[in-house]
């Protein structure tokens, strides 16, 4: 029985792990908890996207993109690369605050797609920043980052849109001082709880991350100390 080994040819140095003979990156070809995340946030995207109907034709072309880059992950050579790894929960997260904006900007509750709309901003820009972090070829980065950037700047721009709805309906309205606050309380404690989420997501990222890193530098320094007995024994031989 011969194990088989993937190369990630997306990946221009090591990922999971490498092989020793031919010194180049190999991937493990488990289903990872990251694949099936973000293949439950794209049907649930597609779900709500399509059943609402808001903006059908422009949210069409990009599904058909990110369908692309969420079933590709599903490739043995791809499912625990480091695009996905990068990519986190930031698909997914994204697609809750999708799931608002369309359900919010259907029942005209525009403030509320506002913050949605930041919130599809914010973890794109974060997925975007991480998926810089790794050495890739040029295929790495038409898979993983090349739609993720461009669905960003098209985000960032569309963004406006219920910004200046919002101050059209200030503008046509009569709004007493009362209603005001309270709006904007409503939008500052909103857009914080948002913030306060993605903080805590992030900050549990950053511990998992460092915890990896030290148990490997420890399996790293167990296995130096195991060699270096062993090359010592031989030499008493």
């Amino acid at each position: 029985m011969t194990a088989t080994i993937v190369v990630d040819t997306t990946t221009s140095n090591g990922s999971s792990s490498t092989d020793g003979a031919a010194n180049v990156p190999v991937t493990n070809t488990s289903l990872s908890k990251y694949n099936f995340s973000n293949l439950l946030a794209y049907v649930v995207n597609i779900s709500v996207t399509f059943s609402i109907g808001v903006n059908i034709d422009l949210a069409f072309s990009i599904d058909i993109c990110m369908a692309v880059w969420v079933l590709w992950q599903f490739c043995p050579s791809q499912r625990n690369s480091d695009g996905v790894e990068r990519a986190w929960y930031y698909y997914s997260i994204m697609t809750i605050f999708q799931a608002g904006w369309t359900v919010s900007f259907s029942y005209d509750i525009i403030w509320l797609a506002l913050i949605s709309m930041y919130g599809i901003v914010i973890t794109l820009v974060m997925a975007s920043m991480s998926l810089q972090k790794y050495s890739k070829t040029w295929k790495g980065y038409l898979l993983w980052q090349c739609l993720i950037s461009i669905q960003t700047g098209w985000i960032i721009a569309a963004a406006a849109k219920p910004r200046q709805m919002i101050l059209d309906q200030f503008t046509a309205k009569q709004i007493n001082g009362v209603q005001l606050g309270v709006l904007a309380g409503l939008c500052l404690v909103s857009f914080g709880i948002s913030v306060k989420a993605l903080y805590v997501l992030l900050k549990q990222r950053t511990d998992a991350t460092k915890k990896t890193i030290k148990e490997e530098e420890e399996m790293g320094s167990s296995a130096s100390a195991s060699n270096l007995v062993s090359s010592s024994e031989e030499e008493a031989v």
